[in-house]
This record gives structure tokens, sequence and C-alpha cells, in this order.
């Protein structure tokens, strides 16, 4: 490096040396972690944080756009997960659109209305069916021993209505029952502004209505098009789970991609 100082005491590149740099840059894999010969070829489904699925490069293989990371054409990134804050949300007669952010980025997922509608339908027999339960309790109850029964009603509880003179301890082992079955009354819940999701799904290139170029993904055709995910499934977590993940993801698999073996 130049011995060359600017005025306040940082050290100056000469325009070749920074140039230098660039090219050192333009050549570098950007997962060197991931020990994958350039003559072998490898589909990867990973967790990701936001900030890393706009750094992946599109390119087209027969009618369709897929995704490799920089400086590695051999390794094709398939399936991915996502967790993140719901920030928006729209919808139309067939797709849920979420906008959801992790701290590092911003994305557009898109949900089928059909999968979403089918959760939906799922967690409303779950909350009739204790509903009618906790209704009828002494009907329906069963013999718990003492030490067998909850210490405490679950985080979330549901919003019951119970005959007179049913036990604390009874309506502890209703909910506990069925905050068990929709796990902690995540499943099947009504996506809202906020929320905490989990998310498996495939990077897209949604073209704006243009056609794939013949000769591949162009820069004019990206400097129109959308990343987007197309979501499989869609999961309303904890705060608790949702930190969890992200260190876990950053501490792991995230933090092995960018270190050098």
């Amino acid at each position: 490096m130049s011995e060359k100082k600017l005025a306040s005491g940082t050290a100056a590149f000469s325009q070749e040396e920074y140039n230098d740099y660039q090219t050192y840059l333009l050549s570098e894999a950007e997962w060197p972690g991931v020990n994958v010969g350039k003559d072998s070829h490898v589909t990867v489904n990973i967790p990701m944080l936001i900030m890393e699925l706009f750094r992946l490069v599109p390119y087209k293989e027969n009618r369709y756009v897929h995704f490799h990371p920089f400086n590695m054409p051999h390794v094709k990134v398939r399936k991915i997960e996502l967790v993140g804050i719901v920030m928006n949300i729209r919808r139309n007669v067939n797709t849920l659109f979420l906008t959801i952010q992790d701290g590092t980025g911003v994305a557009q997922v898109n949900y089928q209305v059909e999968k979403y509608a089918s959760l939906l339908k799922q967690r409303k027999e779950i909350d009739e069916k204790y509903r009618e339960q906790a209704r009828n309790l002494r009907m329906y109850k069963t013999s718990t021993a003492i030490q067998d029964y909850p210490k405490k009603f679950p985080e979330i509880r549901p919003n019951f209505s119970y005959t007179d003179n049913v036990s604390f301890q009874d309506k502890a082992v209703l909910e506990n029952k069925w905050s068990s079955e929709t796990n902690n009354g995540l499943l099947g819940k009504e996506i809202q502004l906020l929320d905490y999701v989990y998310i498996n799904g495939y990077p897209c290139l949604d073209g704006m209505f243009q056609k794939i170029p013949e000769e591949g993904v162009t820069t004019e055709f990206t400097e129109y098009a959308r990343l987007t995910v197309f979501a499989v499934s869609v999961t309303c977590i904890s705060e608790k789970t949702y930190n969890e993940k992200l260190s876990m993801w950053m501490n792991t698999v995230i933090c092995r991609r960018y270190t050098k073996k």
C-alpha cells in the first residue's frame, strides 16, 4: 500500500493499488466456505439473511431464472429459509403479498391464498373443538392426577367461555392441550403487521411482464425486474424463536460459508 496519508491520517491508495484491489474483489468467491470444486455442480437449500438474497446472481437455465452466489456459477441456490417482521400486507384473489424485514434488508414474499386459507381453516376447527369442550368442561373432564396439572396457563390464552364453578386447574389442563395442538397459538394464526414469520420458499425474479431474453438474464432485463420470494410455507413464530433462529444461523451456517477453509 502507498505510504501517502490523507489529512485525516487515513492511508491512501494509489490508482494502481485501487484497480488491483477491485480486480481482487471481482475474482473472489462470495462463499469461500462452500468447498465445492469448480468442475462439480451442487444445489443448496439454505437459511439466508435478506441482504444475502440481493447479492445472488440470476441466470437463465432452460426457460427459468435460477440463482448462484457471486463468482460461484457451479453452486445453484434453490430453496431458502428466511425470518422477518411483517411490514406490509396486501392480497388479491390468488396471492398474499407480504413485505418483511430482518434488520439487514427488505423482501417481497408471495404466498398462495389457498395454502394460507387452509391453515386458517385448520386453526378454526381446532379452536371450535376446544371451545365446545370449554362450554361443557364437566362433560369432557378426564381424571388428572394433582401432580400432573400444569403449573401455569399458556403464554397465549384462547378466549374461551367456561361454565360456572370450573376450577383453574381444569381450565389450565384444557388450555395447555389447545396450546400444544396450535403450537402455542401460532398455528394458523392470521398474519398481521409486525408479526414475526418463518418462511420456506424459492427466490424468484419477477420480470414485470418482460420476456426473459434468449441470450439470458441481461442488465436491461434486471433493471425492470423485481426479486421476490415464492413461499412454500409461511409460519408465525414468537419473538424469542425469531431471535434464536437469527442468532443460530449467523453463528453457524452463515458464518461458515464466508470463512475460508
